[in-house]
């Protein structure tokens, strides 16, 4: 009976030594405070389209309304004519829109007939490789890559009729290193990814000031904020940080196009707007010596 009592104890188990493992919960709905969001990039897509056809509702409503009273208490040829002058005007708003929109697709053929044609066959491949790549984390396709003459360090990604095309100048190309290119590519790419091209194609085009303001409303930090949203991307902020000091420190010649009226109308497209030194306004979170210095901080 003593052996059958002994034979039915258990022995104690060994408790394993050193900390306890805890599986991680993660919060599906957790998104990093740097990343795009789907309602900052809802804001700006087709906001040209969306501030006209809300103008030419105002102006239509307006008209139909005060036709409709004249009709009630006066001749009724006035209310027609308000009636007609009403819908040329709702027309005439929604066709300066689509100038806009055509202006933006337009802008990078442009600004192309202002460059010659610069680098070796390497930077041109070495530029497309590093654009192929970063294509992917961006989600993007259809981006052509040229290489223009101008010794002042710029690039700019452009919307056009076939896709994008993305220019870089011999002043980035030559210099940089290539974690620096990589930062100025993925900095060009986040702006698409944040819904910038459009708006600042618009208000650079100059058609009229709507597209301006427009993008100085939905727009305040434009650079500033791509460069949040590349560096969290590529996870290397010191290389878009070394390529705006390189920009920084640049003397424009005087027959760069980064010294000419052009670029001042058309700086918002570029990714460092202010490397002519001009038009900076205090507290401006676009300029290349503030976006530096918060990314050597991240």
């Amino acid at each position: 009976m003593a052996q059958k009592r002994g034979s039915s104890q258990r022995r104690p188990q060994r408790r394993a030594s050193g900390p306890v493992y805890v599986a991680p919960v993660l919060d599906p709905t957790w998104q990093s405070p740097y990343n795009a969001t789907s309602d900052e990039r809802e804001e700006r897509d087709n906001a040209l389209r969306r501030a006209a056809t809300r103008r030419a509702t105002v102006i239509g409503s307006l008209g139909v309304a005060a036709a409709i009273a004249l009709a009630v208490v006066g001749p009724v040829f006035i209310g027609l004519a308000i009636a007609l002058v009403s819908g040329l005007a709702v027309v005439a708003v929604l066709r300066r829109s689509a100038r806009h929109v055509d202006g933006a697709l337009d802008l990078a053929a442009r600004l192309i007939t202002r460059f010659e044609v610069g680098g070796t066959p390497h930077d041109r491949l070495r530029l497309s490789t590093i654009a192929e790549r970063l294509s992917a984390t961006f989600g993007m396709d259809a981006v052509t890559c040229m290489v223009v003459r101008d010794a002042t360090p710029n690039a700019a990604l452009l919307m056009d009729r076939n896709g994008y095309s993305l220019l870089m100048t011999t002043g980035m190309m030559d210099d940089a290193e290539l974690i620096e290119l990589e930062g100025v590519v993925a900095h060009c790419m986040a702006r698409q990814r944040l819904g910038y091209l459009q708006l600042s194609a618009a208000a650079a085009h100059g058609i009229d000031s709507t597209g301006r303001r427009l993008f100085d409303k939905l727009c305040p930090d434009f650079a500033f904020r791509a460069d949040e949203v590349a560096s969290a991307a590529i996870r290397y902020p010191v290389g878009l940080a070394g390529a705006l000091r390189r920009s920084e420190s640049a003397t424009v010649p005087s027959g760069s196009y980064f010294a000419s009226d052009a670029f001042r109308a058309e700086r918002v497209v570029w990714f460092d707007p202010y490397v002519d030194g001009r038009d900076v306004e205090a507290g401006d979170r676009n300029v290349a010596s503030v976006r530096a210095a918060a990314l050597e901080e991240w």
